[in-house]
């Protein structure tokens, strides 16, 4: 079955929700909208006409929606089965071989055409011309490969040229692959992946080597040999990072690069996160997001962050300075079944050119032992945007001081800097200096110079075996070495940077004590000081087990000693003694790990762990004790955990868990109290703080259509000798109810959480009238949303961070009295979405904000009730009211409120002739403290009156008669207009293989003889005067494998005088 791609750019025509694809039979899993820079999703798709309906919450009138899909070009089949079923039968009387007799040798044989090997794809060139913004040459190319080479050989890959600069959202488990570009040939024998590969090995128990890469990745296994070997460009670098929780604080918890850089982006699907010890899943629904691009991430309510919570960071990361090469390869021989040896050898160098660097910087890099060196950043400027005086630099664009020295400065990020970054009132970003005593811990600090990192080389190779000696008893051994060159330019001696690290075990395992089965393993695990892993070697485990703060990767030496006795049906218990040496600490420790797997007591433990350490004995106990009754499991917790001369607490709790057929729940309540060493001498301990934290799980699958989903934990915590207090709550609840033969469809989301919001402001910039999708209003000091503008937007995080609530939420609510039998096919809908950002929930926060209130971050409101009389004559009417309230922004807030009412109701006189009219009422009120010029209202009507005449299959023409009348303040001062015009909108279909749309707008705006402009929310945005736009679109398929796509927009008008843009496209599908 054939499938091709094609892609549709399509107008919504308010109110109207219906897309109307250029093509049916639709693959509904290939379907991507994108509107705005952003994919959304369709409420309705029908895949056999090729419709889509949006929700009413995502739909714009008169906007573009890119459409991305994968179709049917002959339709569904009208057979199925295999085809030998349908060929027709044999006469056996009839003489049907050839006459021509078989030639003597195959490859004689003429070329039917046949191959196993299919491909499909598409490949394209586009021009972007506009007269004032210059134009855009594009083009890019995708193929799909699948089939056989030959015997056992498979081969696969998705081919694309288009590079595109998006990473998945990390909001759930699996990603999708955006950009992935590969080439894979597989044989029983041996892999070759070319492209997007993942390098990962283990060589060793909890020795990774995990890399993002782009280029060659081999696999191959001969009778007892296998191997790998990697010959690639490297993404990224791979780090790891720790740190403690904040209490009260579920995120963002910032990624930092090696050198504590922070403006860096993560790659997509190369983190991985533990908290306290275990492994966190990403998604949603379970434990974790996180934006790549920001390299932030957020905690679920499912897990709670305290201020003792141990969290570790595996990555890799961009930060623009170097691309990488990485190369190696492993070699493994297995020893007759009783063992394998393994060898590897690595290199992870950066890699860049010389030209890049002035001879100044070069010669500072060759001169230097380290990898980095301090680069002044400024220049003396007479022009230059910043004066030194007072050994500060002071911003002053207008050059309004006139002493000190004038510098054009570039601000790096610096956790030691004494500068802030501030935004502008007209939008530009400059850096401001801070006092000491004003300088807070969550607060990016910057400096007036910038750390340069050399290129390094990391070499690393192993040698590892593992052998059984009979049947109980095994060795196992690791030896590597690394080789770690800071500054490859460097001309001097860099020796003392090779390091060597091993690790020995001996197991003794399976040995029968009667009814009992042991085990005993001595380690002994050893890296010196110059010794660089090339991946993370259990450094969890310093965290988790020995607890410290501060974990070491060089320079240590573990030993650890396990004995673990298991009966089945009872349990197993875990005796372990272990020693951990530093150059600066020696540490022994003895646990004990009591599991129990005696029904009654099912997942019951115990676990004992005494450290002693230089300051102390560190203790820790853990418990869980169930009690198992039929489907209700009654459980006791408790924690303790002594911290020599810092804290200790005590915590103890007690719930239930029930586990049905289709439906799980858990209840409880923990109680912690916190205490601190007030006098190291006396050992007086005093109570900081009590936390007592409530939770509900539960959790239900398709019971008679409902589905519920609900994580809720309440916190409660007081201070001892203060009067501050935390009082929150930590949810994720969906619930929803749908089944096809009921009328009643309900949908509803929630989440809170605790979070620091970090202000942010939207700045814009210049690339070209008709290229960008903002235009700046001059009247109105504002930007305005709009295709044809020439300025495109992105945001600047300032660095300044706020403790924050979180809450949204979404429902959705529709009954179809259409399913019920009497009753008229009228579907009633209802759509509610909440985001809310401030320091305490309240409602009248989010229903009547105050434009002055500080404690706002964001309120958003948007609520749209939907009547719905469908059938071959339709009526839709909706009410519709909105509020948006922007604290972000560190020059002022925005607050925007709105409501409308409206219909659209269409009319079919015949089979091809229909009247439509469109009515709306609205109002809307803006106001700002950015700047007193942005504040305007606008209250008024909007007609139109359509009509439509369907030719068959042959044209489709769309005469409208519109009008309006709007209202309102601008600047304190009143303004009236009234717009009157008609568009006519027409589709001329050229046979089956193209269209031409046109569109054509003529309007006319008069307004009051004090209004010399209008806000751009009046009268759908149409100017002051007379205004002519156009747009007309031709698509037509050459032939079934090459189509043309052009466009040409044109705009006469006040606003944009003269404005013509072109966009062509050739696209050759294949």
């Amino acid at each position: 079955m054939e499938v091709q791609s094609y892609s549709d750019t399509l107008q919504l025509n308010a109110p109207s929700s219906i897309l109307r694809l250029a093509h049916e039979f639709i693959i509904p899993e290939s379907v991507q909208i994108t509107h705005s820079g952003d994919l959304i999703q369709a409420d309705t798709i029908d895949w056999v006409q090729g419709i889509l309906v949006l929700a009413p919450v995502d739909y714009s009138p008169n906007a573009e929606y890119i459409i991305d899909y994968d179709y049917l070009p002959t339709g569904l089949p009208l057979q199925a089965g295999p085809k030998w079923k349908f060929l027709p039968y044999l006469d056996l009387e009839e003489d049907i071989l050839p006459n021509a007799p078989d030639p003597v040798l195959a490859m004689n044989s003429p070329d039917r055409g046949l191959s196993t090997v299919y491909s499909s794809g598409s490949i394209y060139r586009q021009l972007n011309m506009s007269p004032m913004g210059g134009s855009d040459f594009s083009g890019g190319l995708h193929m799909q490969l699948n089939g056989d080479l030959g015997e056992n050989v498979q081969i696969s890959g998705v081919l694309n040229d288009t590079d595109l600069p998006l990473q998945p959202e990390g909001t759930t488990r699996e990603l999708e692959a955006l950009d992935q570009i590969y080439l894979s040939v597989t044989h029983p024998q041996y892999s070759v992946d070319a492209g997007d590969i993942i390098y990962d090995y283990e060589y060793a128990d909890l020795h990774h080597i995990n890399r993002k890469l782009v280029g060659l990745k081999n696999n191959f296994q001969i009778n007892e040999w296998q191997g790998s070997a990697v010959y690639a460009g490297s993404r990224g670098t791979f780090h790891t990072l720790e740190m403690k929780g904040r209490d009260g604080d579920q995120g963002p918890y910032r990624l930092q690069g090696k050198d504590g850089s922070k403006d860096i982006i993560v790659l997509s699907g190369t983190e991985k996160v533990w908290v306290d010890g275990q492994e966190m899943i990403r998604g949603y629904n379970h434990d974790y997001t996180i934006d790549y691009s920001l390299a932030e991430i957020y905690f679920t309510a499912d897990i709670l962050i305290h201020s003792d919570t141990d969290i570790f960071f595996e990555f890799q990361y961009s930060d623009f300075n170097f691309s990488k090469g990485f190369a190696g390869g492993t070699l493994e021989k297995n020893l007759n079944q009783h063992g394998k040896i393994s060898i590897g050898l690595f290199q992870d160098a950066d890699q860049f050119k010389q030209s890049a660097w002035s001879k100044a910087v070069l010669d500072s890099l060759r001169a230097a032992t380290s990898g980095q060196v301090q680069v002044d950043s400024r220049q003396i400027d007479d022009q230059g945007d910043y004066v030194f005086r007072d050994s500060i630099y002071v911003y002053d664009p207008d050059h309004m001081i006139a002493e000190g020295d004038r510098y054009q400065t570039v601000f790096s990020y610096d956790g030691s800097g004494s500068y802030a970054r501030q935004i502008s009132p007209l939008g530009r970003v400059y850096y401001e200096y801070i006092p000491v005593d004003q300088r807070v811990s969550t607060m990016d600090l910057y400096s007036p110079y910038k750390q340069l990192n050399a290129p390094q080389s990391h070499r690393f190779g192993f040698i590892g075996a593992n052998y059984q000696l009979g049947e109980h008893l095994s060795l196992e051994g690791l030896v590597s070495g690394s080789g770690l060159d800071q500054n490859t330019l460097s001309v001097l001696d860099n020796a003392g940077q090779n390091g060597i690290a091993h690790q020995f075990s001996i197991r003794a395992d399976s040995i029968s004590l009667g009814p009992a089965r042991a085990q005993v393993i001595v380690s002994d695990w050893y890296r010196n000081d110059p010794y660089q892993p090339l991946g993370q070697e259990n450094n969890i485990r310093q965290q988790t087990y020995w607890h410290e703060n501060t974990l070491f990767s060089q320079g240590i030496r573990e030993t650890d000693l396990q004995t673990e006795i298991s009966i089945p049906g009872l349990g197993t218990t875990l005796l372990e003694r272990s020693y951990l040496k530093t150059g600066q600490k020696d540490l022994s420790a003895i646990h004990l790990q009591q599991d129990i797997r005696y029904p009654r007591f099912n997942n019951s433990s115990l676990s004992l762990l005494q450290i002693q350490k230089p300051q102390g004995t560190f203790k820790k106990i853990s418990s869980r004790f169930n009690f198992h009754s039929s489907n209700y499991i009654p459980f006791l917790l408790y924690r303790y955990e002594h911290n020599p001369m810092e804290t200790q607490f005590n915590e103890y709790g007690s719930g239930l868990t029930f586990t049905g057929e289709n439906r799980n729940l858990e209840a409880g309540i923990q109680i912690r109290t916190n205490e601190i060493n007030e006098d190291t001498l006396a050992g007086h301990w005093q109570r900081e703080s009590e936390d007592v934290v409530g939770f509900f799980n539960y959790k239900t699958s398709q019971r008679q259509g409902w589905s519920q989903d609900i994580t809720y934990k309440r916190r409660l915590k007081s201070f001892a000798n203060d009067l501050s207090s935390f009082d929150y709550s930590l949810a994720r609840i969906h619930m929803s109810y749908q089944q096809v033969s009921s009328p009643f469809r309900w949908d509803f989301t929630l989440k809170t959480e605790e979070s620091f919001s970090e202000q942010r402001a939207v700045v814009y910039d210049s690339i070209g009238p008709g290229l960008g999708q903002y235009r700046y209003d001059s009247e109105f000091n504002a930007y305005i949303s709009d295709h044809n503008g020439a300025y495109i937007a992105y945001t600047v995080q300032t660095g300044q961070r706020h403790p924050t609530t979180v809450v949204e939420s979404v429902q959705r609510l529709a009954y179809d009295f259409g399913k019920m039998n009497g009753l008229p096919d009228v579907l009633v809908r209802s759509d509610t979405r909440i985001d809310f950002r401030g320091n305490h929930f309240q409602g009248a926060g989010l229903l009547e904000p105050d434009l002055k209130d500080s404690s706002l971050a964001r309120a958003r409101l948007v609520s749209r009730m939907e009547l719905d009389f469908y059938g071959l004559n339709r009526a839709l009417s909706w009410v519709e009211v909105q509020q948006s309230f922007s604290g972000l922004d560190p020059r002022g807030n925005d607050l925007e409120s709105s409501w409308e009412t409206g219909a659209d109701i269409t009319r079919h006189l015949t089979r091809s002739l229909a009247l439509q009219a469109k009515s709306r009422y609205r109002s809307k009120e803006i106001r700002s403290t950015v700047s007193v010029m942005r504040d305007r209202s606008v209250e008024g009507w909007w007609q139109e009156m359509h009509l439509l005449l369907h030719g068959n299959k042959t044209a489709d023409m769309d005469f409208v008669v519109l009008g309006g009348e709007d209202k309102g303040l601008q600047q304190e001062k009143s303004y009236s207009a009234q717009a009157l015009g008609f568009a006519f909108d027409g589709r001329i279909f050229i046979r089956r293989a193209g269209r031409i749309q046109t569109r054509i707008e003529r309007a006319n705006v008069t307004a009051n003889r004090d209004a010399v402009y209008l806000p751009p929310e009046a009268l759908n945005g149409y100017p002051l005067g007379t205004g002519i736009r156009s747009n007309t679109r031709l698509q037509y398929f050459i032939n079934r494998s090459i189509s043309i796509t052009l466009s040409m927009n044109t705009i006469r008008d006040s606003r944009y005088k003269k404005l013509t843009t072109f966009l062509g496209e050739i696209r050759a599908h294949f």
